[in-house]
This record gives C-alpha cells, structure tokens and sequence, in this order.
C-alpha cells in the first residue's frame, strides 16, 4: 500500500483513540444509557401507577388499539390471539421487564441483558402494532447496547 495512505489512515485510528475524543464518546454513550434506562423506568411507573398489573387496563387498551388503528394481519392476529387472552401475565412481564431494563441500564449491571430485553419488549410492541418512527431510535440503542454494552467500572473519566 501506499505509504501516505498508510500514515492518513494511522492518523485518523490515533484521532479516534485520542483521550479527548474517547472521553467524550464514552460520556454521550453513558448519558444515552441513563436517558435510554429513564425511559423505561418512567414506562414502569406508568403502568404500576395506573393498575396494569391487578386490572384489566392493558386489556382495554388494546381492544381500542385493535378497533381504531389500520394494523397489518399479522399485528391484528398478535393482538387478538395472543395480547388479549393473556393480557395480565403480559401486563406482569411488560412492567418488571421495563423496570429491569431501567434499573440494569442506571446502575450499569449486566447492560448487555438489558439491552437485550429492551429490544425484545421493544420488538413485541411493534409486533402489537404499537411502533412508530419514534421507535427506531430506541431499536438501535438497544441493539448498539447489545452489542457494546457499558459495564458499571465505565466512568466520567474513560
């Protein structure tokens, strides 16, 4: 190879590993990972506040999510022979699943886990109908906290 084309592409990986550069990726990733985990702790709240595990709530929610929303077949058959016949152990697993993935990304244990079950709750809800172009964002932080998850020794300092 070409002997400036070796030494742009050295100096490029030095920038890249540089301190400055490196503290501050690692801090934007770190305040995503407690934004992303106060996002789920604040949807795991929600549900606890408003009866979803002891009522029928979610129930409700989605009979008029099936009745006013264009879904595809697939979502329609989702909602109506899957969500709704076991709408209470979903409401259960919804919610201490949100709380797990809040509390694993806040506190830094096992993100990896964490992400994983974010983009399986995350999965399950588009499967229900119930994504948008808002969503995508959170699809990708999941799977990017699948595949580079952040361990609680990750520091302000990097």
């Amino acid at each position: 190879m070409n002997r400036a084309v070796l030494n742009r592409w050295h100096c490029g990986a030095a920038v890249v590993r540089s301190s400055a550069v490196r503290r501050t990726a690692v801090r934007a990733y770190l305040v995503g990972r407690y934004c992303f985990g106060a996002v789920f702790a604040l949807g795991a709240w929600q549900k606890l506040i408003h009866g979803w595990l002891w009522t029928d709530t979610l129930q409700q929610h989605f009979f008029r999510h099936l009745e006013s929303f264009d879904l595809t077949p697939f979502q329609a058959g989702y909602l109506e022979h899957f969500a709704i016949p076991w709408y209470l152990p979903i409401a259960w697993l919804v919610t201490f699943g949100e709380l797990a993935v809040a509390l694993g990304l806040i506190f830094g244990v096992a993100t990896r886990a964490s992400g994983a079950l974010a983009l399986f709750l995350l999965v399950n809800f588009a499967a229900g109908g119930f994504f948008n172009t808002l969503s995508l964002p959170f699809v990708l932080f999941a799977a990017l906290l699948v595949v580079f998850p952040s361990r609680k020794p990750l520091t302000w300092r990097a």
